[in-house]
């Protein structure tokens, strides 16, 4: 993370924002560790840099960067970021995220990246 960003983020007002979430990076360059699956020469980072990315499930214990990766990726692939709770979203919702996303696909906007987790 950049220095003045770090400076600025740490020293606002921020208090309700937990200190992960400050921290977390705002680029792909800032991402530390995965280098197996993030590496220059690995799959995943080619098809990142070229904007082709597959359907993918990130899976890991809380803290492994599966939010943070996910969030960098539609960040560098302009495309939109939608996360919820499995646990607060039913059914219904997860239908409408994923007929939002549909059609904003069909209207010739970028596809969006979807985010599940549990709390």
């Amino acid at each position: 993370m950049c220095y003045n960003h770090l400076m600025a983020t740490l020293f606002t007002n921020t208090q309700s924002i937990p200190l992960a979430e400050k921290m977390r990076p705002n680029t792909l360059a800032e991402f530390v560790g995965q280098k197996k699956i993030m590496g220059s020469d690995r799959a995943l980072r080619q098809l990142i840099e070229k904007r082709e990315i597959p359907s993918m499930i990130f899976w890991g214990p809380p803290g492994s960067g599966k939010t943070t990766l996910a969030r960098l990726i539609a960040k560098e692939t302009k495309k939109e970021f939608i996360q919820y709770s499995a646990v607060e979203a039913g059914t219904k919702e997860i239908k409408q995220f994923l007929e939002q996303a549909r059609k904003k696909q069909l209207a010739g906007f970028n596809q969006s990246i979807i985010r599940q987790y549990l709390s």
